[in-house]
């Protein structure tokens, strides 16, 4: 007999959100199109939508659907620096990112600018004139809410206060990978960006979301046509974000 006990890294989808998902498995109509077929599943995109938004409180259009929070992290910090023509960025983050996180900032920084890693103390916390040193006039800042492996949850509305002040320019993207539907995120406490991970919230694992502050602008990744508000190219995922929908309604609901 096993058991599995890794939530940490992937939450088990619920019925509901299995069953959220089945329904549209084999729909054939594009959420895109304007045929009746394509009516239902860009319903159910835009009930989604809804769903997610309400984790930091901001409008639906704040959301930019992705295949995972590795893409919302990098699409966060290359869509920021192509929005802002950074050609030199100086990007803060700690040793504990995520290694999308680090991997991002070094690819955006390997012809020029910084990638400065602010210092974390033995419990996994990043002090105060640490993170200040990292983000002083950084273009943009990754904050880690929590860190799955150590288990630390930072305090990071004091951290975006602290980023704020000495880069008031400088995007703010939380990481809430690993905390979103766990732990309350209103208004993104304080930041810009909010990345959320599909797996985390017990949906789908190949789904997730960055979150934008509204007038926060962000540069695509991936360029095509209207998807995404012009933030995300390439179709919907209708079944995925089906179900990140509902697994973002649950959560939701039972830590308020």
């Amino acid at each position: 007999m096993t058991a599995y006990l890794d939530h940490a890294s992937a939450w088990p989808p619920s019925p509901a959100v299995r069953d959220a998902m089945a329904r549209w498995i084999g729909h054939a109509g594009s959420p895109m199109a304007v045929h009746d077929h394509a009516r239902a599943p860009h319903e159910a995109i835009e009930q989604a939508r809804e769903a997610v938004a309400a984790i930091t409180g901001w409008p639906p259009e704040s959301v930019v659907f992705t295949s995972g929070a590795t893409e919302a992290r990098s699409l966060a910090l290359k869509g920021s620096a192509g929005v802002r023509g950074a050609g030199d960025p100086v990007i803060a983050a700690d040793p504990l990112a995520h290694a999308s996180v680090l991997a991002a900032g070094r690819s955006l920084t390997r012809r020029g600018g910084e990638l400065r890693l602010a210092e974390v103390d033995g419990t996994g916390h990043v002090p105060e004139p640490a993170l200040r040193q990292a983000a002083d006039g950084a273009d943009i800042i990754v904050l880690t809410h929590g860190q799955a492996e150590v288990g630390t949850v930072r305090d990071i509305a004091a951290q975006v206060a602290a980023a704020h002040a000495v880069a008031p320019d400088a995007a703010v993207v939380l990481d809430a990978g690993e905390t979103a539907g766990l732990i309350p995120i209103p208004d993104g406490l304080g930041a810009d960006m909010v990345v959320i991970d599909g797996r985390s919230l017990g949906g789908p694992a190949w789904t997730g979301a960055l979150l934008l502050r509204p007038g926060a602008r962000l540069h695509p990744l991936i360029e095509g046509g209207p998807e995404e508000g012009g933030k995300r190219g390439g179709p919907h995922d209708v079944p995925g974000i089906a179900g990140l929908g509902v697994a973002a309604r649950e959560a939701v609901a039972a830590i308020t």
